[in-house]
């Protein structure tokens, strides 16, 4: 059987700790969909398409050769079910995370319950790697290399 999970996320931008997740995801089934979400409440720095090819060259760079990307302005279940999905993945870095993500898995058992969720668990050098964290630092006048992989650097310079 082959099995597909889905790694949804706004990935405004995709940082290390991303990558970890979906090379993580990538050793646990036979294809990883990116999910390039829209999030009305959120005003991204980089578009759907810039972030598809940030995610692209991150995963590509990786050497994660099962995975790829699609951008999505619908719901997460309906992404989940239009790409085959067996599970979706999502990152817990803290209790924030945790407590989060508890609301969200009782929304998905509530109103879909066919939706599975494996999370993983961020180690505790990624723990403060995140896209706020990213935009932040470009808000400053700062190159994030600490936190993005080095094949978004280029993407990243073109908004400083």
């Amino acid at each position: 059987m082959n099995k597909t999970f889905l790694v949804p996320g706004s990935f405004d931008p995709i940082t290390k700790g991303h990558v970890a997740m979906i090379a993580y995801a990538a050793t646990l089934c036979d294809t990883v969909v990116v999910g390039i979400l829209q999030n009305q409440d959120k005003n991204n720095v980089f578009s759907p398409e810039e972030r598809k090819n940030m995610a692209e060259a991150a995963c590509a760079a990786a050497g994660l050769n099962n995975v790829r990307v699609v951008v999505s302005d619908g719901m997460t279940a309906d992404l989940y079910r239009n790409v085959g999905a067996c599970a979706m993945v999502r990152g817990l870095r803290n209790a924030a995370d945790l407590a989060y993500e508890q609301t969200v898995l009782e929304y998905h058992r509530l109103h879909n319950p066919d939706l599975q969720t494996v999370f993983w668990v961020c180690p505790p050098a990624l723990r403060d790697c995140s896209s706020t964290v990213v935009r932040n630092a470009l808000t400053e006048g700062k190159m994030p290399y600490d936190v993005v992989p080095e094949a978004v650097l280029p993407f990243i310079k073109t908004k400083m």
